[in-house]
């Protein structure tokens, strides 16, 4: 059943006999309900229902619902305001606040300003510059091969013309540290 036909047979029961009504409604009486006798039997209820009664009521009880209903008719905040909270949960969400305030809030900088008298006469300072230094030394090594001869007994026909013959090798490193240089 629809909506807009439980409306429609709802409307002809309070209104309407059912020798009042149109073919469509009556078919739609018949489909829904079932018939005629249906119909009055429902009606008669429905009549029967709407009639009201006014009995006489107590004024604490009128009272007491007449504060019962402002009370659930508050407004959130009221409600929210009314809440009652721990102690502990309180002093919770006043420090949270506190600390979200703090965090969004952008801090303010304090700029103190202080008038200086600037003298109009001109002073004079020496001021010594320590210019750099312009001669530079440099150390090269140098690296001179070293020849390792080795005595071999020669036949004495040839004769050897080598500045070096029959000296030792460590005559030949003195004369390489004399020639190079101290190491």
């Amino acid at each position: 059943m629809g909506n807009k036909s439980i409306e429609l047979i709802d409307q002809l029961l309070k209104t309407r006999d059912f020798n009042e009504l149109n073919e469509f409604e009556k078919l739609l009486v018949e489909e829904y309900l079932g018939g005629k006798h249906i119909y009055q039997k429902y009606r008669s209820l429905v009549l029967a229902s709407s009639t009201e009664h006014e009995m006489p009521v107590s004024s604490s009880v009128k009272q007491s619902l007449m504060a019962k209903m402002k009370k659930q008719n508050q407004p959130v905040w009221v409600k929210a305001f009314n809440y009652r909270l721990p102690a502990y949960a309180s002093a919770a969400i006043a420090v949270l606040l506190m600390t979200v305030i703090y965090l969004i809030l952008p801090t303010k900088e304090v700029v103190v300003e202080k008038t200086v008298e600037i003298p109009a006469t001109p002073i004079t300072d020496t001021v010594f510059v320590q210019g750099k230094t312009d001669t530079l030394f440099i150390e090269r090594k140098v690296e001179v091969p070293v020849y390792i001869t080795v005595n071999e007994p020669k036949p004495e026909q040839e004769e050897t013309n080598s500045s070096f013959t029959g000296k030792t090798l460590a005559d030949q490193q003195d004369i390489r540290s004399l020639l190079v240089g101290s190491e």
